[in-house]
């Protein structure tokens, strides 16, 4: 983990590099950067500006946006935090990374069925990735969605085979499933 000095020398090397390049082209990267750089060292309320300038330079640049949103989120402004990487998702719909962070935003806030599908986006960009897989299955169970939740787990456990959540996970959904599947039963007989 980078220590708060080492984000210190590294805002420090930004800003050098932002007085060198001024407003051209590609310095709204360096802005983005910056504003990542200052989420990183808590301070929200910078790193909304910088992302701000950012996107006064190139509105079409989507991180500008999901790094204004991850601050807002930061701030507790989860609605403007959704917004804003709902702008950043129609510049690049096919951003994993934006959907991810989108996913989490909404799972914090307890909107299940929309985080799943979120992250579900995120896997048919990454059918593999382990933690899209562990939340999706989790996610799924917690919806009464337990052959799909197996069925995530499954894959999770594929990719890391010793993931103690993921084991346990499987575990929970499948005894959730066969409750299910008897409670189903009485009730037809």
């Amino acid at each position: 983990m980078i220590s708060q000095q080492r984000y210190a020398e590294a805002l420090q090397a930004i800003e050098h590099a932002l007085i060198l390049e001024g407003d051209r082209d590609k310095s709204h990267l360096l802005w983005t950067d910056k504003a990542d750089m200052l989420i990183k060292m808590s301070q929200f309320a910078e790193a909304i500006e910088a992302a701000d300038h950012a996107i006064s330079l190139n509105p079409n640049y989507e991180y500008a946006w999901a790094t204004k949103a991850s601050a807002f989120n930061h701030l507790g402004k989860t609605e403007e935090a959704l917004a804003l990487f709902d702008k950043a998702l129609e510049l690049q719909a096919d951003d994993y990374t934006i959907w991810f962070n989108k996913a989490f935003v909404l799972y914090n806030i307890g909107r299940k069925a929309e985080s799943l599908k979120c992250f579900k986006r995120v896997l048919e960009m990454l059918p593999s990735e382990p933690e899209a897989l562990r939340f999706a299955a989790e996610l799924s169970v917690s919806l009464g969605e337990y052959s799909a939740g197996i069925e995530l787990y499954d894959r999770l456990l594929a990719v890391r085979p010793n993931d103690a959540d993921g084991i346990k996970g499987k575990a929970a959904a499948l005894q959730l499933a066969n409750m299910s599947d008897n409670s189903s039963a009485q009730m037809t007989a």
